[in-house]
């Protein structure tokens, strides 16, 4: 590796983050490292002033900051973005994230993990805690992981344990670039199945080998920023609910049959969780009192058991008369595992 070539690529997908994408950025610039690294950022033909914001980064740090600058917005093109776009330009032994509306705390992120896969050629990815922070910044106190993790590397067995609570967030992800690569162009069938994108890769990397974790906080989600996934999905209807949680349930019985069954347990468990709350959309009573729906019922609080209950024994003429407020509480459940 010659002295310029970057040892760590961070790819970095803006869109409409006038007002956070200088958090982001800044994160970025204040790293401190002993290898060069680059920064690819991609604006995908942004409404607002977020090109303009990426443009005085670019002057400033030519080294660091790689822009991709779109003169139409190529998502709505359905453009395979990681693959056409940002794959080709990606030059590190090492791949990191932070979507533009994330940022970055930890002036070592990048440092301590290299050092971390460096030193543990046996491990395939690196993750770390993680802060969510409303729009202005104030923490919410919700971490990911939100209880305590005591080991340094995890096995995949007790990963995608982890997975299934979400406890990993993007912006804390590295991984090693020849498995990243394989991710990208050569993807396994429950990547194609998930309207996600962390879901899967939280289980294909996970899943390799041992994933090495850093605790202690190294950078920030921003719950509710505008075109995010969190914002998006308080909007959804009934219908748009339904979809997402089918195929949640897919992608887990995919990565079920791609791991040869390695991890059923926790695929099943993964998959009744989105049944549970399909259940109690659509009042399947006889569905939802399955066996296995019995624990994430105990684990609601008394008032939404309350309402499920209502939903589910009363039916048509509830939904009818009361039909605002399970709309309410319906969108309050489908984030409440996340």
């Amino acid at each position: 590796m010659s002295s310029n070539q970057p040892l760590v690529s961070v790819y970095c997908m803006a869109y409409n983050h006038e007002k956070y994408i200088r958090d982001c950025l800044e994160g970025f610039i204040m790293q401190k490292t002993t290898f060069p690294f680059e920064v690819i950022v991609h604006d995908d033909a942004s409404c607002d002033r977020t090109a303009e914001v990426i443009r005085e980064f670019e002057i400033k740090y030519p080294e660091i900051i790689k822009p991709i600058y779109e003169e139409e917005n190529q998502f709505q093109k359905n453009k395979f973005l990681l693959r056409d776009i940002i794959f080709p330009r990606v030059k590190g032994k090492y791949v990191a994230i932070c979507e533009g509306d994330d940022y970055w705390t930890d002036e070592n992120k990048l440092q301590d993990q290299v050092g971390l896969l460096e030193n543990h050629p046996d491990c395939h990815f690196c993750v770390a805690g993680v802060e969510e922070v409303s729009l202005n910044k104030t923490p919410l106190h919700v971490y990911h992981p939100a209880d305590r993790i005591d080991e340094q590397f995890i096995s995949p067995d007790s990963f995608i344990n982890y997975v299934d609570s979400y406890s990993f967030q993007t912006s804390s992800y590295m991984m090693r670039y020849d498995d990243w690569k394989d991710y990208i162009l050569d993807p396994p069938e429950f990547r194609k199945s998930s309207d996600v994108g962390d879901l899967p890769m939280l289980l294909y990397f996970g899943s390799l080998g041992k994933t090495g974790y850093i605790n202690r906080i190294m950078s920030c989600y921003r719950r509710g920023a505008v075109a995010s996934y969190s914002a998006q999905r308080i909007k959804w209807s009934e219908e748009q609910r339904i979809a997402h949680w089918m195929k949640t349930i897919k992608t887990w019985k995919a990565f079920d049959s791609f791991s040869k069954g390695r991890f059923h347990d926790t695929c099943a468990k993964a998959v009744a969780r989105p049944m549970f709350d399909m259940n109690i959309v659509t009042c399947n009573a006889k569905a939802f009192l399955k066996k296995e729906n019995i624990p994430y019922f105990r684990a609601l609080p008394f008032k939404k058991r309350v309402y499920v209950l209502a939903a589910l024994l009363l039916k048509k003429t509830v939904r009818r008369l009361y039909r605002n407020k399970i709309n309410k509480f319906e969108k309050r459940l489908s984030g409440a595992w996340h």
